[in-house]
């Protein structure tokens, strides 16, 4: 299969999640069987304070403008404006650090597309609301606690690497620095915290609340603490990509490098990854080494469940990521490795039926699809095929479009 033909796949399950999230605001964050919205106890509305994929379905809207001029798709998007707005003015308390994830892909892109300055105040509150999260002692974005209690979890997670652009972006758009200095604080004791001397990354970490220091490694999403989770790689990796556009930060930039070499030396002859390159090979993926709290289909004391250990969104993610550092950079590695990774995909994880939303099999470790895998997917093919400059990094100020 072409890229263009596994474009063309993607571009019409996307049109399936418009017809079918047309007049709400749910978001769908895993299925297995790829339908999505036939699985709707996995489901949740923006306004919960644990959504965080919501805009990998609405950011889907954007892509088809740019590369299809499917106008009727920023129509559909603009439909949920005021839900976005709701989030984070009225209900400013439930959300977590992952705001970048819910307002780059939507507000800042569909205010990059149409000029409309109501997506743009939307986007700058999420900003000041990421930026409240900001631990002045430690120097660090509290990932989950609710701010408006003095009981914190202190915890730091690798995933907010793709949120800080959210502060990035707002720095260039109003010019102050406080954005800045919030996100290069937060992305230096990422650096110094998270990641290993041998390029492999942690996913979490405790801080103490007095001292601010690092305390104790807090895994929540790879196999365990020491492990090296894919998807948080591929996260900090395009996260400091993106951090280098705005900044020119050279160390933003050798760091992305540096993990991502390693990533790919972790790699066993397939671009799609393990789940968690240091998951033992009789063990099915799970969380945090745990057997609980995956849907009842999935039972991960099987070995047979090995099988789906891949992920296939870490892969896409991790393309992303390569495709952006080879503006940078000539290094062929990353170059052959985001190809090889978009041409496996399509041929092998691709699923081709259009009449239903799920793209990407396989996804984090399991036998099903996910919508953050889907959305990366679909971009690394819009950057390849369209060269289409995406929210996530500063080109330049947008002109209007519509």
């Amino acid at each position: 299969m072409t890229l263009q033909e596994a474009f063309a796949i993607c571009a019409k399950k996307a049109h399936v999640h418009m017809e079918n999230m047309n007049g709400t605001s749910l978001e769908a964050r895993e299925s297995r069987s790829g339908a999505y919205y036939d699985e709707r106890e996995k489901m949740t509305p923006l306004s919960n304070r644990w959504a965080w994929t919501n805009s990998f379905i609405t950011g889907m809207a954007p892509i088809l403008y740019q590369t299809e001029n499917d106008k009727k798709a920023l129509a559909w998007a603009n439909q949920f404006e005021q839900a976005y707005h709701d989030k984070v003015f009225a209900l400013y308390s439930q959300s977590m650090h992952d705001l970048g994830f819910l307002y780059l892909p939507y507000s800042v892109h569909m205010y990059q597309l149409t000029g409309s300055h109501a997506h743009r105040d939307t986007a700058l509150r999420a900003a000041d609301e990421l930026a409240k999260r900001f631990d002045v002692k430690g120097r660090y974005i509290e990932a989950w606690s609710e701010m408006n209690t003095f009981e914190k979890e202190h915890r730091m997670i690798v995933d907010s690497s793709m949120n800080v652009p959210l502060l990035f972006w707002a720095w260039k758009e109003t010019g102050h620095t406080f954005y800045h200095d919030v996100a290069v604080a937060h992305l230096e004791t990422i650096i110094s915290t998270l990641v290993r001397e041998d390029g492999s990354v942690c996913h979490a970490y405790f801080m103490d609340g007095e001292t601010g220091l690092p305390k104790e490694e807090a895994n929540s999403c790879g196999y365990a603490n020491g492990s090296h989770w894919a998807r948080g790689t591929g996260w900090i990796v395009y996260g400091l990509a993106i951090a280098y556009t705005y900044t020119q930060n050279e160390h933003y930039l050798t760091e992305a490098i540096r993990i991502a070499e390693k990533y790919i030396d972790s790699l066993t002859g397939n671009p799609v990854p393990i789940w968690d390159f240091r998951l033992p090979a009789d063990k099915p993926a799970c969380i945090c080494g745990n057997v609980q709290g995956f849907a009842a289909h999935w039972d991960e004391t099987k070995p047979e469940n090995t099988v789906y250990n891949v992920d296939t969104s870490a892969a896409a993610i991790m393309a992303c990521a390569c495709q952006l550092l080879c503006l940078y950079t000539e290094n062929d590695r990353l170059k052959n490795y985001a190809d090889s990774a978009l041409c496996v995909l399509s041929n092998e994880y691709l699923d081709t039926d259009t009449q239903k939303a799920g793209m990407l099999r396989r996804s984090n470790g399991r036998d099903g699809f996910t919508v953050y895998g889907d959305y990366y997917y679909m971009l690394a093919l819009a950057m390849k095929l369209y060269d289409v400059k995406s929210c996530w990094g500063f080109f330049g100020s947008a002109d209007s479009i519509l």
